[in-house]
């Protein structure tokens, strides 16, 4: 799935892809200050396609550490706008220790979920409390301004920047 940002780095490029043309892709490589293996809480701020490195992720953690809990707020403006809603709301149902909540900015009549952006109530809410924070690391993906909202909030609630991991494009 790839969306074609214009100013983007990579994304004009393979937009210009001709149909029949290859393209080779290595593994994602990176360091986290904190390896999944170590965690025992994750908690993933994502909008729209920032989704695509909390997939990963979420995979790996389940995996490695077999006693993590792993939370994933879903930041998109409408109902349609979410991304691999049926494979998420699947593995929540079959993992109890992976939770998602959908967040929408513009939600359709009959919305049952959780309507707004992203705010100080709801990054409190998706925090343990400070004194059960060893072991945590916070992910955040999404439009800049996302992410540094995000950051900014996560700084107010006393995370420490150590446990916090922004995805930049």
């Amino acid at each position: 799935m790839v969306k074609v940002y214009p100013d983007g780095v990579l994304t004009p490029q393979l937009d210009a892809l001709r149909l029949g043309q290859t393209l080779e892709v290595s593994e994602p490589l990176g360091a986290f200050r904190r390896p999944p293996e170590e965690l025992r809480q994750l908690v993933m701020l994502a909008a729209g396609t920032g989704l695509t490195p909390m997939v990963r992720l979420t995979q790996r953690t389940l995996a490695a550490a077999p006693s993590a809990a792993v939370r994933l707020l879903f930041f998109n403006r409408r109902e349609r706008d979410v991304l691999w809603r049926e494979q998420l709301e699947r593995l929540a149902q079959r993992e109890p220790r992976f939770q998602l909540q959908l967040v929408l900015s513009e939600p359709d009549e009959g919305w049952q979920g959780r309507s707004g952006r992203v705010s100080a109530g709801i990054v409190q809410e998706a925090l343990p409390g400070s004194d059960a924070r060893s072991g945590l690391l916070v992910t955040v993906c999404g439009p800049s301004a996302f992410s540094a909202e995000c950051a900014r909030l996560l700084a107010e609630q006393g995370v420490a920047a150590g446990q916090v991991h922004v995805f930049d494009g």
